[in-house]
C-alpha cells in the first residue's frame, strides 16, 4: 500500500510506498473531474515519489497507481494559498 500527502496538495503531492510493494514498473497518472488526464509518469524503484501540482488550479483529481497488474484510485485535493 501507500500514504498520500499533504492533503490538501499546494505544490507536490508525495507518495510513500510501504516495503511490500513492487515499484519495478509503477505507473502513475492525474484525471480531472472530466476525465482529462492531466499528469502521467512510470517511475521505476522509488519509494517515494513527488508528483508536481503546481500547475493545476485549485480543486477535485483522481489519482490512478497502477503496478503489479493492480490499480488503485484516490481521489485528491489541490489547494493553493494565496498570499
Amino acid at each position: 500500500t501507500f500514504v498520500l500527502y499533504p492533503t490538501p496538495a499546494n505544490n507536490n503531492l508525495i507518495i510513500e510506498f510501504n516495503s511490500n510493494f513492487n515499484l519495478d514498473n509503477t505507473h502513475i497518472e492525474i484525471y480531472d473531474i472530466s476525465g482529462r488526464q492531466l499528469y502521467s509518469k512510470i517511475e521505476r524503484g522509488s519509494k517515494r515519489m513527488y508528483i508536481p501540482v503546481s500547475d493545476l488550479a485549485n480543486g477535485i483529481y483522481y489519482l490512478k497507481i497502477t503496478s503489479d497488474n493492480k490499480t488503485w484510485n484516490k481521489k485528491i485535493m489541490v489547494l493553493k494559498k494565496y498570499l
